[in-house]
């Protein structure tokens, strides 16, 4: 998942399809930035939290979960408001891009529009997708504590 800003209620919404996900042995990665300071530090902690209760139980067919945020300003980009989600397991590859952050309004109430790419229909756009994900991947710092305390902390 990739979304410019993550909220705690966002989070709620996401909990038990995470679960269920890394239960099933998924890779679940969620990608974050700090752009405009309006992802919640609360929302990070529990990232924090759910890549502490995966090292603990990793073992058997238990996935893994992993989180990174964009460094707006140490990225040099003048804004970071991408979102695309993407899923892939056997028979399934698809992804939409649009408009949803994680937020609960985003994902349960709020008017958002996502376009969806199937890898078997469109091959070059889902290339590009995955791509670009992997790009920010790459250019994203790891999810630590440390750096949470500081955006917890920093003027608004």
């Amino acid at each position: 998942m990739l979304a410019a800003f993550v909220q705690d209620s966002g989070l709620e919404v996401l909990r038990q399809s995470v679960d269920a996900a890394l239960a099933r042995g998924a890779r679940v990665r969620i990608l974050t930035g700090d752009y405009l300071t309006i992802t919640q530090a609360e929302a990070l902690r529990r990232l924090l939290d759910w890549m502490d209760e995966d090292s603990v139980l990793q073992g058997g067919a238990r996935g893994h979960f992993e989180a990174r945020v964009v460094e707006v300003e140490k990225a040099r980009v003048s804004s970071f408001h991408p979102k695309s989600w993407r899923f892939k397991g056997p028979g399934l590859a698809v992804a939409y891009v649009g408009s949803s952050n994680i937020s609960r309004s985003a994902l349960k109430t709020g008017i958002e529009w996502n376009l969806r790419v199937e890898q078997d229909r469109d091959p070059r756009a889902w290339r590009e997708v995955v791509d670009a994900f992997e790009l920010w991947w790459d250019r994203a710092a790891p999810l630590e504590a440390d750096w949470v305390e500081e955006y917890r902390l920093a003027p608004r």
